[in-house]
């Protein structure tokens, strides 16, 4: 997978620690950044306090709050996003393609804004740096293009992995039926709208087409990916889209001479727009991304009173880890679910070595499994799944349980059938 994130992140860990506090606190730190680089593009175009107001329901939906909180990519592939046009909004345009070339180091999704911010900016080259301004969008070019080249190397020299990799993502997307949500009123509707606001932005010269530069590729990132993750994508634009057609009105209201038909044409535009964004935005397949109903549901995951994991129950599992015979160094250990790994690594320097199933044939030689009433579904049948192809039965675990708290969290440790 693109390094960008991988890197970044890792960077964060040496310097504060290897900690889930700390890596959500990263995506907490980007997602508010971009929060401030959306509020600076905004702010350039008509009626920006009423622009701004509208924000949030959708900052506050779940969608941003969940990438905010979780260690994926889509924090920092915003948060580069929207710096880049940001840079090219204020005519450093070779400094916001250098950071559009950046994205897709950091998610493949950012492929899309970056084909977007090319034409962009292709539209506005008459506004670019002047010359005496362009040595740092220079130097800026040169380390993106000497961040491919290492990709390049790293790819290289791991070729069959990197090749298992990307085959396993693209298998997954092109079974994805897009176009049975591509096609559907809601969405041919946006198209056509957003079809005819770009061209009326082009043959008129409107400033805010930028924002479609960002609206678009987002949108398209979250339908085509079909990814609970991606509806951040699917806010950030409906939003951007609502705030194109809002200066859109304001635009050929200007242009209308008589009172009445400026009064009626702004206010069709603007029904219509916001009908055909509303309904899209409510009917979104990645979940609802404005702040409707409980914000706190996401993906069937909610918040509840009883702590997930408390010191005692961190130290008693740990002992118990740590009384487990040696039979090899280090002892591999399988977390389900995986990322509750992030709680037990300070064992790595005591001869205990975490294993991620994914893209890797290694078999562990024990199993910690976290059970909770709290987990939604998907969580349940894919440690199920997994546990199973191990040739582990979840009926046995009552027998393996080493610590369980308030009738809803237990831990289960059990030796791996093929472990040594």
């Amino acid at each position: 997978m693109p390094p960008g994130y991988l890197v970044i992140l890792g960077l964060v860990f040496k310097i504060f620690g290897l900690s889930l506090d700390v890596a959500r606190r990263f995506s907490l730190l980007s997602m508010l950044s971009a929060m401030v680089l959306l509020g600076l593009i905004i702010k350039r175009y008509k009626l920006p306090l009423l622009s701004l107001l509208l924000v949030i329901p959708f900052v506050l939906g779940a969608p941003f709050i969940a990438s905010g909180n979780i260690a994926r990519m889509e924090a920092l592939l915003l948060l580069l996003v929207l710096a880049a046009f940001v840079l090219m909004q204020r005519g450093r345009l070779l400094a916001g393609i250098g950071v559009l070339l950046l994205t897709p180091l950091v998610h493949p999704n950012g492929v899309y804004f970056l084909l977007a911010g090319v034409i962009a900016g292709w539209c506005m080259k008459s506004h670019a740096s002047t010359p005496h301004r362009r040595l740092p969008e220079i130097v800026l070019l040169a380390f993106v293009v000497l961040c491919w080249i290492g990709y390049g190397v790293f790819a290289g020299l791991h070729w069959s992995a990197f090749i298992q990799d990307m085959g396993y993502q693209f298998q997954r997307k092109t079974t994805r039926d897009i176009l049975s949500v591509l096609l559907t009123r809601g969405s041919v509707s946006l198209i056509i709208i957003v079809l005819l606001g770009g061209a009326y932005c082009y043959w008129k010269k409107v400033s805010s087409a930028l924002l479609l530069a960002i609206a678009v590729p987002a949108w398209w990132a979250a339908l085509s990916g079909k990814e609970m993750w991606y509806g951040v994508f699917f806010g950030l634009s409906f939003y951007l889209l609502l705030v194109f057609f809002l200066n859109l009105a304001i635009h050929v209201r200007q242009y209308l001479n008589r009172l009445l038909l400026r009064n009626i044409v702004t206010g069709a535009i603007i029904f219509v727009t916001f009908w055909i964004v509303g309904w899209n935005a409510r009917h979104a397949p990645s979940g609802d991304p404005l702040l409707l109903g409980d914000p706190r549901l996401w993906c069937g995951m909610q918040s509840s009173p009883l702590s997930y994991l408390t010191e005692v129950d961190r130290d008693v599992v740990t002992l118990r880890l740590l009384m487990i015979p040696r039979t090899r160094t280090p002892l591999l250990l399988q977390v389900n679910p995986i990322a509750d790994a992030f709680f037990f690594s300070q064992l790595r320097d005591q001869g205990i070595a975490f294993n991620c199933p994914k893209f890797s044939t290694k078999v562990p030689d024990w199993y910690l499994i976290h059970l909770s009433r709290l987990f939604p579904n998907v969580i349940d049948q894919l440690t199920t799944e997994e546990l199973k192809s191990a040739n582990l039965d979840p009926c046995d675990f009552n027998r393996y349980i080493i610590r369980s708290r308030d009738s809803t969290e237990c831990w289960v440790l059990v030796q791996a059938p093929d472990g040594k």
